[in-house]
Parts: structure tokens; C-alpha cells; sequence
């Protein structure tokens, strides 16, 4: 007696198809063995199926030589949700009419059952809804904890809380219920009907945006928790960040301590503009993969549906290990470049990180992906991340510092500067200097207050710094590169290839001589050159203008001629 049953495995959070194969032979010794590659969890499953399906009354199955076979046998299976694909192998190969049935080939399964046949969670269940829709499957059948992630994917989802009801559902030939629904009991002669809750396949369009959940995260009276009006002065940082949100640009941050730099980056996510529905699934799937856990620590909250809605902000330490940065492990897990996709990886004492954690940055940084290889394994992950640093000038923080003397000789300086290499440096569009706060400003005398008399024509005037109406520029000029990128894949300014640079960042005879001269004089890299633009094509988002003035292009190169 033989039974197929369809699901998956993860590399990365692509899906890879993998047929369960049930094979019962009518003659031989017992036996149980479970081949094609499976790692010690997938073993384990012999013990955790054999106690279930004895406390369903159906221990005679294991009185007969079984094989299971995870076909294609050329990679490794690791993971325990094989258990409830296996579990339904075994008892439809044990039943001709179920094996044979057409509903066992269009249904996608997964799960975990624990000894008393109970189904649990597992994790990975929306890049493995995500796989089973693309390839035509009707239906998944899952634990019922993971039933609203997986309908995020668009399938139809039935989630079970018991192997038990999952037989039932087969042998009552499936159902659709309403919310909680319940089959028809009729296909097993014993009146007893499985027990299940049904959620439709969600449609959603891809472009439209996620809004998070208490996105005004305010005190009552309109300003936020965390908001940019708390930065005392330091209209020079908050600039930059304004420009690095709406563009997602890379931004450093160099000061000395006290200054506001960490303020200034935790802020950062609540202007940032809204993910669309495409970047909230990939965002979403990762940390499906990794564990719900790690959800605690992104600053990121997750939605009754099971969607992130905010994009996530990772600030790991600094004797944080390389492979904790990009990823990797025996399991070639995602690392914090991952966890930060399409929102915020956050760099705390920067030049405090070893050097060789800093240079593994350089690749994703550029591909907005990183390629995890081990000896058995070799998976893909994406990292579309907006890096800010924040970084002293030097050991004891105050070179340079208009109120306090420095300390440190000329070269602990320079051997402190020299784990930050050119290649990293020029990766980062923005290099912003943020200075010691002073009395007046730390008093609110200057730079915070809302002054009716300030100059409100100046682009940095502090009246315009708060997190809602810095909000509202970021908005409006991720609008126009919304339009600007229909016809692409990409939503931002800093995802712009060096071709399509050239191609939207047009510059007048004027604005092209002043760049020139910039370009010749300081020895930019053909990257600096391209960021440049790229930055000054975000700057004229911000104004709302259609073209690249010469105002913005002479802002852009300021942030990328500091020492």
C-alpha cells in the first residue's frame, strides 16, 4: 500500500517542493525507517507519530514493515513539520479509497503533532503558503495556531487542532466552514465529524501600503512617543535623517557622546515611510522562518492578521560576531542584515565593532541580499536594510570638540579610524557631524521651541523637526518615487542600478558643470558619483520638484565631503 502526500522545504524562504512517500509492505518484520536526507528532528518523528497514532487506535499500522521517503532525496530536510504529511501518508496508505483520493493530490500539508496527536505550531508557515500558492495547490492543511499566517500567502487554510480531526477531514472528503466550521460526518460511517476553523485566501495588491498598527504611538496631544521635537538642536542630524528616510539611504553619524546620534537613529523609524504589501510579506516571512520571537527585539509589531506593519529597526551590540551580523550558524540562519530588511539595521558604536564584522557589510550593503555557505547548505537571503551608524570621532570621543579637550594622541586616533576602510565609507551616502549640544540648547532656548518669529522659508528650521511633520515630507516624497518606480521592482531612490541613475537623475548644463567640478576636485568614486545624485535626486523629492537643482546637488555634497 502506497500514499503520496505534497509539501515542502525551506532553503532560505524559497519553498522546494518535497513529497512525502508512504510505502506499507504486507509482508517483513515491523519496522519503521524514514529516508531522504532528513536531519535528527525529521528522525525523531518516528516516536512522536508512532505515540500519536497509537493514541488514535491505530498502533496495528506499525505491526507491518513502513518507509517513508521525503522525495527528491538530493538535499537535506531539517525541520519538524514533515510531522503531520507523514502522519496523513501513513493512514491514507493504510486506506485504498483514501490514497487514491483527488483531494489528497491538490492539498499542501504541514505541521507538528505532539505524542497525544495534538497539532503544534511551527515556523516558516508563510514562505511554505507562500510556495503552495504559487504552485496551484487548492488548500493547505495546518496547526490552527498558523492558520491566519499561512492565509496572508492567499490559499484557502484549514486549520486543525488534533491529527485526529485531520483523518476525519479526509474521509469526509473536506468541507468549507465559517470560521469555526465542521465537516459533514458522513465519509466514516461512525457519525463523528472533524472539527476545524476555515480562513479564506487573502487577496491583496501588492503596491498598496501596510499601516501599522497605533501608527500615532502618541502621548494625546499629537506628537509622538519618540519624536524628533525631543532632539535638542542638531538640525544638521535630523536633516540627514530626514533626507536617509525618505530615500532610504545609508547614514552615518559621527559625534562626541552626549550629542544626540542614538536619539536621533531610534527616532528614525516612526518617519519612515509605510511598507507596501510586498515588502511587509518578505519582511514577515523572514522572521516566520527564524521564529516569532525575534520579533520582540526589531521594534516591530505584528498584526491581528500575523503581518509586521512596521518596518523593523535591529540595534545589535557591538561584540556582536560576523555571524550574527549576516547570518549563518550549522542551520545557515538569517542574521541581523535579514532582520533589518526594508527597515532600519542600526549600528550603535560603530568603530567599536571589529573590523571584520564591519567589512562583511560591504556585499549586502551593495546586492541587498547576502549568500550564506556552509559545508552542507548554501542559502539566500534578502537584506535590503537602510545601515545607520553612529560613531566618536575618536577613543575618548572629543576630537575636535568645540567644548571639550581631547585626549587622545594623533595615532590612537588614526588606528581608531582605520577600522572604518574607504569601500565601507564610500557605501554610506550620508556623513553627517553632529556637534556638542550646548546649555542654550539643551535648555530649549534655541532650536526646539516653536518660534513664530524663525525664518520658516529656511528647509532646516527647527519649527519643521518634529517626527509628525518630518512624517509628511517623507510621505510626499516617497510618493513621487512611487510614481517615478511603477513600472520597476524598486520603491526608493537608494535602490536605483548606476543606469537607471543616469537615466532619472537629469541635470542641467549648470548643475552638471557644478558637479563636475566636485567630482574632479575631490576624487570621488563612480559609487560617490552615483550616491551623489541619488541623494540629490531625494532632496528635490523633499522640495517636490521635478528636477535636480543646483541647491540640491550642493547639499548632497556636503554629506559626503566630511573628513
Amino acid at each position: 500500500m502506497f500514499s503520496r502526500v505534497n509539501t515542502a522545504a525551506l532553503i532560505g524562504i524559497q519553498g522546494v517542493g518535497v513529497n512525502v512517500e508512504v510505502d506499507i509492505s504486507s509482508q517483513g518484520l515491523p519496522g519503521f525507517s524514514i529516508v531522504g536526507l532528513g536531519d535528527s528532528a525529521v528522525r525523531e518523528s518516528r516516536d512522536r507519530l508512532r505515540s500519536a497514532l497509537k493514541n488514535m487506535a491505530q498502533s496495528q499500522l506499525f505491526q507491518r514493515p513502513i518507509t517513508i521517503n521525503l522525495s527528491p532525496s538530493s538535499f537535506a530536510k531539517s525541520g519538524t513539520h514533515y510531522d503531520l504529511a507523514m502522519a496523513v501518508g501513513l493512514v491514507c496508505a493504510s486506506d485504498d479509497d483514501l490514497a487514491t483520493s483527488p483531494m489528497l493530490e491538490s492539498s499542501f500539508v504541514l505541521g507538528e503533532i505532539a505524542l497525544d496527536g495534538t497539532l503544534t505550531p511551527v515556523s516558516g508557515v508563510l514562505p511554505l503558503a507562500m510556495y503552495a500558492k504559487n504552485e496551484g495547490f487548492q488548500q493547505i492543511l495546518l496547526p490552527q495556531s498558523n492558520v491566519d499566517e499561512a492565509a496572508l500567502a492567499g490559499i484557502d487554510c484549514y486549520g486543525f487542532k488534533t491529527l485526529h480531526d485531520v483523518v476525519l477531514f479526509f474521509r469526509e472528503g473536506g468541507g468549507k466552514g465559517n470560521g469555526n466550521g465542521n465537516g459533514n460526518g458522513n465519509g466514516n460511517g461512525s457519525g463523528a465529524t472533524s472539527s476545524y476553523t476555515f480562513v479564506p485566501g487573502r487577496t491583496h495588491g501588492h503596491d498598496t501600503t501596510v499601516l501599522p498598527e497605533n501608527t500615532n504611538t502618541t502621548q494625546g496631544n499629537g506628537r509622538f512617543e519618540n519624536d524628533f521635537m525631543d532632539v535638542k538642536g542638531q538640525d544638521m542630524g535630523k536633516r540627514g535623517a530626514l533626507i536617509a528616510a525618505a530615500g532610504m539611504h545609508n547614514l552615518l553619524l559621527i559625534g562626541p557622546p552626549g550629542s544626540g546620534k542614538t536619539m536621533i537613529a531610534n527616532r528614525i523609524p516612526h518617519i519612515m515611510p509605510n511598507m507596501t504589501m510586498t515588502e511587509a510579506l518578505e519582511t514577515t516571512s523572514i522572521y516566520s522562518l527564524a521564529g516569532w520571537e525575534r520579533i520582540a527585539h526589531s521594534g516591530t509589531t505584528r498584526s491581528g492578521a500575523g503581518i509586521i506593519t512596521r518596518r523593523p529597526f535591529i540595534a545589535p551590540h557591538h561584540t556582536s560576531s560576523s555571524v550574527a551580523i549576516v547570518g549563518g550558524g550549522s542551520n545557515a540562519m538569517p542574521g541581523s542584515v535579514s532582520f533589518a530588511h526594508n527597515g532600519v539595521l542600526f549600528l550603535d558604536e560603530f568603530l567599536e565593532f571589529g573590523r571584520a564584522v564591519i567589512e562583511v557589510l560591504r556585499q549586502p550593503m551593495e546586492s541587498r541580499k547576502i549568500l550564506v555557505s556552509r559545508s552542507k547548505r548554501v542559502v539566500e537571503y534578502p537584506a535590503s536594510f537602510m545601515l545607520v551608524a553612529a560613531s566618536n570621532p575618536c577613543p575618548c570621543g572629543h576630537y575636535q570638540d568645540s567644548q571639550k579637550e581631547c585626549l587622545c594622541p594623533p595615532s590612537a586616533v588614526l588606528r581608531y579610524r582605520s577600522k572604518l576602510s574607504g569601500p565601507i565609507l564610500d557605501r554610506i551616502d550620508l556623513h553627517v557631524k553632529v556637534h556638542s549640544v550646548s546649555v542654550t540648547e539643551l535648555m530649549g532656548e534655541h532650536g526646539n521651541h516653536n518660534n513664530a518669529t524663525n525664518n520658516t522659508g529656511n528647509r532646516n528650521d527647527s519649527t519643521e523637526m518634529t517626527s509628525t511633520a518630518m512624517k509628511i515630507q517623507v510621505d510626499n516624497a516617497y510618493n513621487m518615487q512611487q510614481k517615478r518606480f511603477a513600472a520597476t521592482a524598486i520603491n526608493h531612490n537608494s535602490q536605483m542600478s548606476s543606469a537607471m541613475t543616469k537615466e532619472v537623475c537629469i541635470l542641467s548644463k549648470e548643475v552638471h558643470s557644478i558637479l563636475h567640478k566636485a567630482v574632479d576636485k575631490y576624487g570621488l568614486t563612480a559609487r560617490g558619483y552615483d550616491k551623489i545624485l541619488r541623494i540629490s535626486r531625494t532632496i528635490a523629492d523633499l522640495d517636490q520638484s521635478e528636477n535636480i537643482q543646483s541647491m540640491h546637488v550642493l547639499e548632497a555634497l556636503q554629506y559626503r565631503l566630511t573628513d
